[in-house]
């Protein structure tokens, strides 16, 4: 009973309550406890089909949206999984958070001292996070670590590494079905080929006519056609290839329509002065008609192809790019230590009547 006549703070449960805990902790904040750092960025993700442009996604972010982009889902699934930690300097992270102390520190408490790649992941996890702002329409990424320059660079490493993930996003949906294609186009490419030289040889060898320029010119653009590349690097980008595509496949009618004119014209000359021959000269003509025929269809369903891909595939906007930062945000001492000892106290003063007095 004579603790009761002391003054709360010359109690022992006072100290074991409230003192205790508050020390510990302002002894781990103070002393113990690496100081952290975070970065911050803020991207807008759209799709091919949204109104949305690049460079414009600034303002449309400024004025909100109804919901999130897909794409912004897109994004965090990405980051938050292992494929995007794969592709980082594994060895670079598990040094640099590993450096932390015994409760925050990867391989510490925080991690249960464990130090394998999935135990990197879960850590990863909480220190590379994403949130997606459905007002704004925008994704916060922030990367927390103990040094400026580490999460300024992991900061900008993330957004690099999902930002050509987004880009390849439609590619890679499509690219079996592209990859069928093109193996198919050059397939029948070569038939045409095979065959536009079979008519060359027949029209030089009993002078009909010599269209070598012509022939060469046309499977000149078939390969330009083919040897394109579907360039994402951005929206207007893709819009610009596949304003290219459409225009090369233009082009690509318009020879071969020049070619089966020039080749018709002969048509009676060969008839009238070569009777054997024409069957032989028809065959060909027929041949080469249908074949580029299907050259033509086999890009046209390549170009729709690609059109889809690029559909499908997501665009970012950086609206706020990382920067390194200046202080530590971590750790918050005074908040801390003052949350603690206001929770440690209020226990104190719920549990002081049940505690046994000596």
């Amino acid at each position: 009973m004579a603790e009761n006549k002391l003054i709360f703070f010359r109690r022992k449960s006072f100290w074991l309550i409230c003192g205790l805990p508050t020390l510990t902790v302002g002894a781990y904040l103070g002393l113990i406890a690496t100081p952290r750092y975070e970065s911050e960025s803020v991207v807008k993700i759209y799709s091919a089909s949204d109104t949305a442009s690049s460079g414009g996604g600034g303002a449309a972010a400024a004025t909100g949206g109804a919901s999130a982009s897909p794409g912004s889902y897109v994004f965090k699934t990405f980051v938050n999984g292992n494929d995007c930690l794969s592709l980082l300097d594994i060895p670079a992270l598990k040094n640099h958070w590993g450096g932390g102390d015994i409760l925050g520190g990867f391989g510490g408490l925080a991690s249960f001292f464990g130090t394998n790649n999935m135990r990197l992941w879960d850590y990863y996890r909480g220190h590379v996070t994403v949130e997606v702002d459905e007002t704004s329409n925008t994704v916060k990424l922030n990367v927390d670590g103990y040094s400026r320059d580490f999460v300024h660079g992991l900061n900008q490493q993330v957004l690099k590494i999902a930002e050509e993930e987004l880009k390849q996003s439609g590619v890679k949906a499509y690219r079996a079905d592209m990859e069928m294609l093109k193996d198919k186009t050059s397939r029948d490419k070569a038939a045409l080929g095979s065959t536009l030289a079979r008519m060359q040889e027949f029209q030089s060898k009993y002078g009909i006519a010599d269209y070598d320029a012509a022939y060469q010119s046309l499977l000149n653009t078939i390969d330009a056609f083919q040897q394109a590349r579907i360039n994402v690097s951005s929206k207007a980008a893709a819009s610009s290839y596949l304003a290219a595509q459409s225009q090369q496949l233009e082009a690509l009618r318009a020879q071969v329509k020049s070619i089966d004119a020039d080749i018709e014209a002969n048509r009676n000359a060969v008839a009238q002065k070569m009777a054997p021959l024409y069957s032989t000269f028809t065959d060909l003509q027929s041949s080469i008609k249908e074949l580029a025929a299907v050259v033509l269809l086999d890009d046209q369903s390549l170009l729709q192809a690609e059109e889809r891909a690029v559909q499908n595939a997501y665009y970012m906007d950086v609206i706020e790019g990382s920067v390194s930062p200046s202080d530590p945000t971590e750790p918050r001492f005074v908040k801390w230590f003052l949350i603690t000892l206001i929770a440690s106290y209020l226990a104190y003063a719920v549990l002081k009547p049940s505690v046994p007095q000596s």
